[in-house]
């Protein structure tokens, strides 16, 4: 039978055991605040890279890791679809 945690402390710990000794990518979209990045960046992982989309100017200057904070404008629907195309169906894009 499936234990779920009940207090915050046994779901950390889950979530974090979730991507332990895993190399991953991390998408986390529309952030309000810099806080929910830190809350989300699995601590158990040292190979892990986090992509943030967020509509707001984020204080990327206070988290501890490496951070790149670069500001794009909307990407056409096309680069968009090539870069979603490895896990997109073909017959979305043209």
């Amino acid at each position: 039978m499936l234990h779920l945690p009940t207090d915050e402390k046994e779901v950390d710990s889950l979530y974090d055991s979730c991507f332990a000794q895993k190399r991953i990518i991390l998408l986390i979209e529309n952030v309000g605040f810099a806080k929910q990045i830190q809350d989300l960046t699995p601590s158990s992982s040292k190979s892990c890279l986090v992509l943030v989309t967020s509509r707001k100017d984020l204080a990327m200057d206070s988290l501890d890791d490496v951070t790149l904070d670069s500001t794009l404008s909307v990407l056409p629907p096309l680069f968009l679809c090539y870069l979603s195309s490895p896990v997109v169906d073909s017959t979305v894009c043209p």
